[in-house]
Formats: C-alpha cells, sequence, structure tokens
C-alpha cells in the first residue's frame, strides 16, 4: 500500500505591528518558507481585538512592543492574549529588545516575564522564520 502524503496544517500567524513596511518583510519571510502561513496583521489595538483575534485562532502570536503610544502597549497585550488564547505562543519582536546591550537585555528579560516565550531584536536583522515557527506545535 502506497502512502499519501497529508495535507500539511496551514499555520496561522497573528501579528501586532503598526509598520506596514515590517509587516511586508514577514509576507516576504513567511512565504519563502516551504511551509504554508496565513498571516493577518493588526496595526491597532481595539475593542474587538481580542474577539478577532480569538476568531482567527493564530498558532502564534508576533507582537512589536510599541503599538500605539509606548513599549508598555506591548505589556498590557501579552496577558490579555494569554487569557483569551491560552496555550499559544507569543514572541516579541521589537527595536527594543537587544542582546548587545543592558537596557535591550533587561527588556527581552521583561517580555519573557509578561509570558512571551521569546524576544528578539529587529535590528540588526530580523530573524529567520524558523526562529519564529519552532515555537508552534
Amino acid at each position: 500500500m502506497e502512502d499519501t502524503p497529508t495535507a500539511q496544517k496551514v499555520v496561522k500567524i497573528a501579528i501586532f505591528e503598526d509598520c506596514t513596511t515590517v509587516f511586508i518583510h514577514y509576507e516576504k519571510l513567511f512565504t519563502a518558507m516551504e511551509r504554508k502561513v496565513e498571516l493577518r496583521l493588526w496595526t491597532r489595538v481595539k475593542d474587538s481585538t481580542l474577539p478577532e483575534l480569538v476568531q482567527f485562532n493564530p498558532d502564534l502570536i508576533i507582537t512589536n512592543l510599541m503599538l500605539q503610544a509606548s513599549v508598555e502597549d506591548g505589556f498590557v497585550l501579552i496577558p490579555q492574549f494569554q487569557e483569551v488564547l491560552h496555550a499559544v505562543p507569543i514572541v516579541v519582536l521589537s527595536k527594543h529588545v537587544s542582546d548587545r546591550n543592558l537596557a535591550g537585555l533587561e527588556m527581552k528579560v521583561r517580555c519573557l516575564k509578561a509570558g512571551a516565550v521569546a524576544a528578539f531584536s529587529k535590528f540588526p536583522n530580523y530573524p529567520p522564520a524558523e526562529d519564529f515557527l519552532q515555537f508552534v506545535h
């Protein structure tokens, strides 16, 4: 009996990013992979955001820290994401996170303590898609 290839599950990724240029980078990053992904962008947080997120039912959430006024925006969102989507991994991608200086390291630790599974810097280069997808189960 011949094995039939199983259809690969589409990975749904919710992206919270206020810069559409960064979103275009995500599109290029993830569409270059063999794995199928569906990306959904939120540039602002509104009353309807969490219900929309639950309806989208992502496998992964990627968020910037600064979405509207300050980096505190991201730290408010992470626990809200966890409250409605308990098992969905959250990855922070922010220019405020860094392994190269103390302030950036402190911000990374703060992201992890808030509930993110990882925190990456946007600079000098964006991490490869695999760095994000390693958290999808």
